[in-house]
């Protein structure tokens, strides 16, 4: 009976030795670890037409002037003052070449009899841009004004000036009491 316990002990003890976890085992000899930081940026774009331009020397002071502007949705011409300057002010983060532009057609004024509308006149206008001259009227009734055309690859902030000047002309030819109206849509697109 002694050796049969002998022999058990020797088996436990020995049992021991195969299941028994270090206490040092979880400190391994390893003087290197990794860490991987992640983040998603969100897309980023907009346009507004104002008066003021964007204005700043970072780009957190261009993202705060950019939200603080008050865009303009509604130009009117006077007798006075046929010309107005304007900002095309945009924010734009998407990868790509970054087109802003829009479509111009004359001021036209309208009568509505029953269910028909019809243009009694209209008068032209001229767009400049930089150097570029868009303009319209009776003989050009439409046309494409590209602001901007840039590629982007981050956060890009500005603004591009421009102005409409009406065709005098048209202006001093005009029939009286009529309301003459345009509407732009200014696209910003990257591709």
């Amino acid at each position: 009976m002694k050796k049969t316990i002998a022999i058990l002990l020797v088996l436990v003890i020995g049992m021991v030795g195969v299941f028994a976890v270090s206490v040092y085992g979880a400190y391994a000899n390893d003087g290197d670890d990794t860490l991987t930081l992640t983040t998603t940026i969100a897309g980023r774009f907009g346009l507004k037409i104002a008066t003021a331009a964007v204005a700043g020397d970072t780009t957190g002071a261009k993202i705060t002037s950019f939200l603080g502007l008050t865009s303009k949705t509604n130009v009117p011409f006077t007798e006075e003052d046929l010309t107005e300057t304007l900002n095309v002010n945009y924010m734009n983060n998407q990868k790509g070449t970054m087109t802003i532009s829009t479509t111009i057609a004359p001021l036209v004024a309208s009568v509505t009899v029953g269910e028909v509308t019809s243009e009694v006149d209209s008068l032209g206008y001229t767009v400049n841009v930089g150097s570029t001259s868009y303009t319209v009227n009776d003989t050009t009734p439409s046309a494409t004004v590209t602001f901007l055309t840039t590629p982007v690859t981050g956060m890009t902030i500005g603004a591009v000036p421009f102005t409409v000047t009406i065709a005098s002309e048209d202006w001093l030819n005009a029939a009286a009491d009529e309301l003459y109206t345009t509407t732009w849509t200014v696209n910003l697109s990257v591709n």
